[in-house]
């Protein structure tokens, strides 16, 4: 019986430092440079092209009567 408790105690230190290590080797990992043509996107001002047509309206009060 203490040999099982050891044994699952070993598994689960080894799968909780496994789970560490996998987590650093991503978070070290270079991020992939952006397009060519996705940089110059911050420095436009208004709606981008892929979210579609921007219409501009204005807001009519409630009429009188």
């Amino acid at each position: 019986m203490s040999m099982l408790r050891l044994i699952l105690i070993l598994t689960i230190i080894f799968l909780i430092a496994r789970a560490f290590i996998i987590y650093g080797q991503e978070s070290s990992q270079e991020k992939p440079a952006p397009a060519p043509g996705k940089n110059n996107m911050k420095s436009k001002k208004g709606v981008p092209k892929e979210l579609g047509e921007y219409i501009d309206y204005e807001e009519i009060g409630k009429s009188q009567t």
